[in-house]
């Protein structure tokens, strides 16, 4: 089987698409290669041709989902001011993403890095490089006198990745909620500060 470079790179964007609707809605486990086929319009000697088992094609799309949401973060920090970026992130994801269907392929994919160490591994990485990313908006942050410097940028990282996965979490067991706005008011609360000038912190 031989075909040109541009239907190649067609084919794959098909049969992940394809993929990526199946296991958003129905999780890893239950679909099948022959499900995955039906939905791509292709036979299902074509999808082996491309990926020779289902955990090759899962580790591809995982590859795809992660380079989706990098293009999103790039296309944020070209466009959106750094004093507004933190409060702007949603509106980007959900502009490049179908937020439904981001959320419940991050889970399923959640799951499966706790029995797949390919896919956790790779999801590691991820997240390790979304930190750095975060990480040097916030040491350019600190460097304009944006936000004081006395702020950890490793850590404020880790803390802005945390509040959003965990509004994502709380906004799919409550779809009324609007994720966007919440999302601006927690960085507007963890920027500005909430604790009463009487608050007394033990170390």
């Amino acid at each position: 089987m031989t075909t040109s470079p541009n239907l190649e790179d067609s084919r794959r964007r098909q049969i992940l698409d394809a993929a990526f609707s199946c296991f958003a809605s129905r999780g890893f486990s239950s679909v099948t290669m022959d499900d995955i086929a039906r939905v791509s319009g292709l036979s299902k000697g074509a999808l082996y041709w491309y990926y020779k088992s289902k955990d090759e094609l899962i580790l591809a799309l995982c590859e795809a989902w992660i380079e989706k949401n990098d293009r999103a973060l790039m296309k944020m920090a070209q466009e959106c001011s750094l004093d507004q970026l933190l409060f702007d992130y949603p509106k980007y994801l959900f502009a490049q993403r179908e937020i439904a269907a981001h959320s419940k392929f991050f889970f399923h994919l959640w799951a499966i890095s706790t029995e797949n160490d390919e896919v956790k591994t790779r999801v590691a990485k991820m997240y390790r490089e979304h930190n750095e990313q975060a990480g040097a908006f916030v040491r350019t942050a600190v460097d304009l006198a944006i936000l004081k410097p006395e702020v950890d940028p490793e850590n404020f990282a880790r803390q802005i990745l945390a509040l959003f996965d965990g509004l994502l979490i709380q906004w799919h067991y409550d779809p009324t909620m609007d994720l966007s706005a919440n999302w601006s008011q927690s960085v507007r609360n963890l920027l500005e500060g909430i604790g009463s000038t009487k608050l007394q912190i033990q170390e």
